[in-house]
């Protein structure tokens, strides 16, 4: 039997016991790499993907935001009952994401900036969480 790049000698009972050992720990990290690492890279993607929305800048304020100066705004707060659905995440950066806190407002008064389509979905997504 082969698993994990292992080849299981069922006839050497002390050898057969280390694989099956060794291929679960091989497993092992499969599983963490894919279900962490990958998540990190994913999340990594829609987050880029969401300041894509303004061009890079404040949906708020129209600034360019360095890299770790960029969080990601809820337009409709999940405290009001919004989702981590794309057309809710809002890029700001973070002096304009403390000011807005979990306040709900307009599209007009949260996100000057931000593309017409990403409005149109925004105020769309409005609509349909209520």
């Amino acid at each position: 039997m082969v698993a994990c790049g292992y080849y299981f000698n069922r006839s050497d009972k002390a050898g057969y016991v280390k694989d099956v050992v060794a291929a679960g720990l091989c497993a092992l990290q499969h599983f963490y790499y894919n279900r962490f690492m990958n998540r990190r890279r994913r999340k990594e993607s829609l987050k880029n993907q969401i300041w894509m929305k303004t061009g890079g800048v404040c949906a708020k304020c129209g600034k360019a935001v360095e890299p770790d100066k960029r969080t990601i705004d809820h337009f409709i707060p999940k405290y009001h009952g919004g989702t981590d659905d794309i057309r809710n995440l809002i890029p700001m950066c973070k002096a304009c994401n403390r000011a807005k806190g979990s306040r709900l407002v307009s599209i007009e008064d949260c996100c000057p900036y931000l593309s017409e389509e990403y409005r149109a979905l925004a105020i769309k997504y409005s609509g349909e969480s209520k």
